[in-house]
């Protein structure tokens, strides 16, 4: 069933999780970084605290555009799926294509080949304020928003490459990202 189990890696018994529902279940949990603190192995190490979702890595003040990753290891365990899911946090006045300023995007690659890329528009008052900066006198407002992103990969890989990053213009003060809750699963 679903849970925590000691594992025997090669690189010594650990504790991980096991899933036995999600995408048809038998899935190993391989890497697990909720940022508090992060991974040794991300290339960025600084975090913040963003209001009720806590810890990130990243976030206001520290990155805008740009990007940072992580090789993060199968630890050796035989598969033939890669499964990465993680919360990509944008922070401010992110811009839509339709902006003057825009457009602003967030991406995730997994070894070098992009499989999220997309427009984030953080003026839309279905977000709230977390974590950032806030002007209530901004006419378009300014929000935070916390996007799930996720993906299944084929094939047998002994590490993956995960890079996270934006195409944004401002500084970090003015609109950022950050990135929490890291999972990577293998079947």
């Amino acid at each position: 069933p679903d849970g925590e189990y000691y594992i025997d890696f090669a690189s010594g018994v650990a504790l991980a999780e096991c899933d036995m529902g999600s995408f048809g279940g038998g899935w190993t949990q391989v890497f697990a970084d909720d940022m508090n603190p992060p991974d040794s192995g991300w290339t960025l190490q600084t975090t913040t605290t963003c209001g009720i979702w806590g810890t990130i890595l990243g976030g206001y003040g520290i990155i805008s555009g740009g990007s940072f990753d992580n090789t993060i290891s199968t630890r050796s365990v035989p598969h033939t799926e890669l499964w990465v899911e993680m919360d990509y946090i944008t922070l401010d006045s992110w811009d839509d294509t339709t902006s003057r300023w825009g457009p602003d995007r967030a991406y995730a690659q997994f070894n070098g080949t992009s499989f999220w890329d997309t427009d984030i528009d953080n003026h839309l008052s279905i977000y709230g304020q977390v974590c950032g900066w806030w002007r209530p006198n901004y006419p378009e407002g300014s929000y935070d928003s916390r996007h799930y992103v996720s993906t299944i990969q084929t094939g047998t890989f002994s590490s993956a490459l995960l890079t996270v990053g934006s195409t944004l213009s401002q500084g970090p003060y003015d609109e950022s990202f950050g990135l929490d809750d890291v999972y990577v699963w293998v079947r």
